[in-house]
């Protein structure tokens, strides 16, 4: 059925189809965006508890890179307990409006 080696294409036509889980790209945009206008003294993030695992899920993903340079210049994050968090989940169906 599947060969081990062979990449695979499958198109999948939707309708109605809603963009979800870009927070963190629309957060590392906006400091690139921040950046380029010029910071008096470097872009800084601050992270107290649910942002300071957001700011370590950026770190962790790959989001706080940006044509592979940080878009920070520096990071504190304090009390993020947990592990990670979930941020930027695949985008589920609802009935909701």
């Amino acid at each position: 059925m599947f060969e081990a080696g062979v990449h695979y294409r499958i198109d999948y036509p939707t309708t109605d189809l809603r963009v979800g889980g870009c927070g963190l790209l629309a957060r590392r945009d906006a400091t690139t965006y921040l950046r380029g206008q010029g910071a008096p003294r470097g872009v800084y993030g601050l992270g107290v508890s649910q942002t300071g695992r957001l700011l370590r899920q950026m770190m962790a993903e790959g989001f706080h890179l940006d044509d592979d340079s940080s878009v920070f210049d520096g990071l504190l994050v304090v009390i993020a307990g947990a592990k990670t968090g979930m941020f930027n989940r695949v985008r589920a169906p609802t009935t909701q409006r």
